[in-house]
């Protein structure tokens, strides 16, 4: 009976009971159904938007600085063309660019020993001892007259004899340098012992009045009194000198019979591995503007080896010290190394047909490790530093001095090498067992402190910048350079009006 009631609500109800459950049954129904709606439009969106980004994308550009300082990391986005970011790292690489300019400027200043910082290292502007006879002695002008030409060119190469060998009135270059670090040999010793032999005699007459011998205590006294008075001249020579060093320990040319180490290469078509200077005479057929150009280069490359013992052997007060206190005592020997790899400079003519030929095989650059800076090679050097075709920033030339100098001050004799150019020494042999008493009766006297004999190899550093536009075209072909093909002497001159050729895809 309690159902009556109910049922008769419903029966008066029944479109309100129909919606009721048709609302109770649609919700879940729909919530499936609209989430698998809610899928597909989804997946249709996610479509359509990566279609667009990847469209937007392909019209975007890298934005990057590049890496101008190895210490300091490039720069790179990507991102829609956008006036900010373009103006933004256009004034960035403008800026950056030019301090590279200046600092490059800088650098190559200093390497060719202009400008205020190789001055305070007592280095001076490289300048050939002949003006104008590097790269080329003629114009082109002068170069279609054969006879104007070959008079003009051997007039400098003449010129250029007399400098370097220092005959006609014309400073000897080397001594020059040996002159500027005030260097010297030692006393003597023949001259010396015969004024310590008329001493004694002197001295003896003096005691004796020649009616006797002298006892055994005059005769220790007059000893100890020539002992003094040798030592005492061999201190007053050091104290007049900064250095110990002759002509001798410059690279002569060779003049004994067999042969020189180091004179003639183990492969004919490579030149010598060791240089020698220009000395006494030159024979004839040497007297070519390629060759003088290697010795005007070595010329430049001992200016800079002496400038560091220089700048080792300066007090603080900027003046030169003397032997008992320089830090380096004595330059036994310097010997200067040719370019590695750097072909003869008279090659001889080869036939590509001849069934002997071996065509040389190009040298493999070492990776690049940093853009914009020449690829390392640590195979080489310590520094990595590596000359070769793909090296177009600086030429690299090896040398080797023997030295006597103070144990405790000889990382500053290092520390000078560093400072006087861009020269690193890539090795060092010390030999601690100096016979000072040995050195000494040959002359040398070092001082107090305790001294060691060191052999250091030293690598150099040659801006291509500066030093190419001096170097003829023979010594260019042989460092593996490429040199451009030079117009006939008799060519007509390139036309100002003629079109411009054309630019290649992408603006060059």
């Amino acid at each position: 009976m309690k159902f009556k009631p109910m049922l008769e609500w419903l029966k008066a109800n029944l479109w309100i009971v129909v919606f009721s459950a048709l609302v109770i049954i649609l919700l879940p129904a729909s919530f499936f159904v609209s989430r698998m709606w809610n899928k597909k439009i989804l997946a249709e969106q996610q479509k359509v938007a990566g279609k667009e980004y990847d469209d937007v994308m392909k019209s975007s550009v890298d934005y990057n600085l590049p890496q101008f300082d190895a210490k300091v990391n490039a720069v790179s986005v990507k991102a829609v063309p956008n006036s900010k970011f373009t103006e933004h790292f256009k004034k960035a690489r403008e800026a950056a660019a030019g301090q590279v300019g200046t600092v490059s400027k800088a650098a190559t200043d200093f390497n060719k020993g202009v400008g205020p910082d190789a001055a305070a290292v007592g280095r001076s502007e490289f300048r050939p001892l002949v003006e104008g006879l590097f790269p080329k002695a003629v114009t082109p002008e002068e170069a279609k007259d054969p006879n104007v030409a070959r008079d003009k060119e051997q007039a400098k190469l003449n010129e250029f004899e007399d400098k370097i060998l220092g005959k006609r009135g014309n400073p000897n270059p080397y001594l020059e340098l040996l002159k500027k670090v005030n260097a010297g040999g030692p006393e003597n010793n023949d001259t010396l012992f015969q004024q310590l032999r008329d001493q004694r005699k002197r001295e003896e007459e003096k005691i004796t009045q020649n009616k006797r011998k002298l006892d055994e205590k005059e005769a220790k006294d007059l000893n100890d009194r020539i002992v003094g008075s040798r030592l005492g001249t061999y201190k007053a020579r050091a104290k007049s000198l900064s250095v110990y060093m002759t002509p001798e320990a410059l690279p002569l040319p060779y003049t004994g019979e067999g042969r020189a180490p180091g004179a003639q290469s183990e492969n004919a078509d490579l030149i010598e591995p060791y240089s020698t200077i220009a000395w006494g005479s030159i024979d004839r057929k040497n007297l070519a503007r390629h060759k003088m150009f290697m010795h005007q280069w070595d010329l430049w490359m001992l200016s800079d080896l002496l400038s560091a013992v220089r700048l080792a052997n300066t007090g603080p007060d900027g003046k030169p010290l003397n032997i008992e206190t320089a830090i380096v005592k004595r330059i036994e020997s310097i010997a200067l190394r040719n370019p590695e790899g750097m072909k003869t400079l008279d090659p001889k003519p080869v036939d590509p047909n001849d069934p002997s030929y071996v065509a040389p095989t190009p040298p493999t650059p070492p990776a690049e490790t940093t853009p914009g800076i020449a690829a390392l090679d640590k195979g080489v050097s310590i520094t990595g530093h590596a000359r070769g075709p793909w090296n177009k920033y600086y030429e690299v030339r090896n040398a080797e001095m023997t030295c006597v100098v103070s144990s405790a001050r000889l990382q500053d004799f290092l520390k000078a090498i560093a400072q006087t150019n861009y020269m690193t020494v890539i090795d060092l042999d010390i030999d601690s067992e100096v016979d000072v008493w040995n050195d000494m009766e040959a002359g040398y006297y070092y001082g107090d402190e305790h001294v060691v004999r060191v052999r250091v190899t030293i690598e150099s550093l040659w801006f291509k910048e500066w030093l190419v536009p001096f170097m003829p075209n023979e010594v260019q072909t042989a460092l593996g350079m490429e040199v451009p093909a030079e117009p006939a002497p008799d060519a007509a001159p390139p036309d100002p009006n003629a079109p411009a050729a054309p630019v290649p895809p992408g603006g060059g």
